[in-house]
C-alpha cells in the first residue's frame, strides 16, 4: 500500500483517504450525542482490493476512540470489520441504541 493517509474532515462529516495528494475514498458519518455513526465507506473503483477501505475504517475507529466517543456502524463494510475484530468491541454500540 502506498502512502495513503486518512484525514478527518469535520466540516464535511468525512474521513478522507488521500493518495499522492488526491482523495481516493472517504467515510461518511454523523454525530449523535457522544456517538459517531459510520454511514458509508467509499473507495474509488480503481483503488479497490488494496486494503484502503480497511485503512479508512481503522483510522476512523482509532479517531473515535481518541475523542472518547462511541461508534455505531451502519455501513456494511465497517460492521463486517468490527464483527471480525474484537479490539474495537469496547467502543462499538449496536445500531438499536440510535432508536432511544
Amino acid at each position: 500500500m502506498s502512502d495513503a493517509t486518512v484525514i478527518p474532515n469535520e466540516q464535511a462529516h468525512h474521513y478522507d483517504l488521500t493518495l499522492d495528494g488526491r482523495v481516493i475514498g472517504h467515510i461518511n458519518y454523523r454525530d449523535d450525542g457522544d456517538r459517531r455513526v459510520i454511514i458509508h465507506t467509499k473507495v474509488d473503483e480503481d483503488q479497490t482490493g488494496q486494503g484502503y477501505g480497511t485503512k479508512l475504517i481503522v483510522a476512523a475507529l482509532d479517531d473515535i476512540r481518541a475523542q472518547g466517543k462511541r461508534a455505531v456502524t451502519l455501513c456494511p463494510m465497517a460492521t463486517a470489520y468490527v464483527t471480525k475484530h474484537d479490539d474495537y468491541r469496547d467502543i462499538v454500540d449496536p445500531p438499536h441504541v440510535l432508536d432511544s
